[in-house]
């Protein structure tokens, strides 16, 4: 049941926007709601002055795009943040799921990489919500996974929270000039259709469609940890299509980097980390080991920097090999990439949500002084009973 799409085109209003000195701004778009959403891009139009931004944060522009929401009502579980993300946090899952970004977002992630963004130079980045995720390409599967902003009495609403300059990196007044777009990707769908989603599988759902949500959780560590343990707790309850793990430390120039926080990063005696509930382990890893995991699967992980750019650390000096710092478990195909069209694999946090226990990443962190290092857990999870999409749960 592949739905006929269209799209919507809103624009922050240009009056609304100040570029002085660039602060930080909060804008919110009410969604359209004559039809169910597929995705949402967020694009942002920049032009620099004739200033530079030097000593660049990670990701040095790409933050201008600070922190997206999408609260949504669906009459159920009340108001609530389907989508909570940072913008840059949401360039890296995308990396992860769609297996590269667009080219415009790319030649910016580039010059990042290259240490900063020239004066009077002009870009384009797009931050794009999924609500289908790409790897489910099956029907009606994923037309569950529309947000069905069609059948609620509230309009959902994005909400679009701007970098300040000093997020993005030095250099004071660096933006001349900044539109932002919203392109809305909807799909039609009739009443008979409707209807269709609602029988069957769907019956236990409301109105045939996925509750589900994509949330990036931060975690500081504190400044001069040496070996110190640490735990990462997994939002509860639901199960996870995946999870991605982000890593950025302090650096006293640039403020944060890109880095692999393990208390020890030498090779063959790595940092072990856990996934483990009440410490019964559920994966035992070193973060390396599942980047290249990932990286055979399809996954976009690569480490040639400039030419095909990626959200890792430049390569140390006599180093031929990539700090993992931004992992994805793929819990929907199990590391094997593809598409899917059953949940057996999904990481399930319903049982220790249920149990009163946690599920959390475990293990030993090191950090630099001077300033505060964070880790962050992006996790797309689905909130609804999944049993009749769980063929091994019926077998086994």
């Amino acid at each position: 049941m592949l739905l006929r799409p269209t799209r919507e085109f809103q624009q922050v209003s240009p009056a609304q926007i100040v570029v002085a000195n660039f602060p930080s701004q909060t804008f919110a778009v009410d969604l359209p709601q004559n039809q169910p959403i597929e995705w949402i891009d967020v694009i942002f139009n920049v032009t620099m002055s004739g200033t530079a931004i030097t000593n660049a944060r990670a990701g040095g522009l790409l933050n201008i795009c600070k922190r997206l929401t999408v609260e949504f009502n669906d009459g159920v579980r009340g108001k609530r943040n389907v989508v909570n993300i940072s913008g840059l946090a949401l360039l890296e899952y995308n990396m992860k799921v769609y297996n590269s970004l667009d080219p415009n977002t790319l030649l910016c992630l580039s010059d990042a990489i290259a240490g900063g963004h020239a004066a009077n130079q002009k870009y384009r980045i797009c931050y794009r919500i999924p609500f289908a995720h790409p790897q489910i390409t099956a029907e009606p599967l994923r037309s569950r996974f529309y947000l069905p902003a069609h059948l609620t009495s509230e309009q959902p609403r994005l909400t679009i929270v701007t970098g300040a300059a000093a997020d993005m990196g030095t250099g004071g007044d660096t933006i001349a000039a900044l539109s932002i777009e919203v392109v809305s990707k909807q799909r039609f769908i009739s009443a008979n259709q409707q209807a269709a989603l609602q029988k069957e599988k769907g019956a236990g759902l409301r109105n045939g469609y996925f509750a589900q949500d994509l949330i990036e959780t931060q975690y500081t560590l504190a400044a001069s940890l040496t070996d110190s343990e640490q735990r990462f707790a997994i939002p509860q309850p639901g199960q996870y299509t995946g999870i991605m793990v982000r890593q950025v430390a302090y650096a006293a120039t640039v403020l944060t980097v890109y880095s692999d926080l393990s208390a020890s990063t030498t090779p063959g005696t790595e940092t072990v980390w856990t996934l483990e509930q009440a410490n019964q382990t559920y994966a035992k890893f070193r973060w390396y080991q599942l980047w290249l995991e990932q990286a055979m699967a399809g996954f976009r992980q690569t480490a040639i920097l400039v030419t095909s750019p990626d959200f890792l650390p430049t390569l140390a000096s006599n180093t031929k090999y990539a700090v993992p710092s931004s992992i994805y478990l793929d819990f929907l195909a199990e590391g094997e990439g593809g598409e899917a069209d059953e949940f057996s694999s999904l990481l399930d946090c319903n049982i220790p949500s249920n149990q009163g226990i946690r599920m959390e990443f475990v293990g030993r962190c090191t950090t630099v002084a001077g300033g505060n290092s964070y880790v962050g857990v992006v996790g797309h999870r689905i909130l609804d009973d999944l049993r009749p999409w769980q063929m091994g749960r019926l077998i086994g």
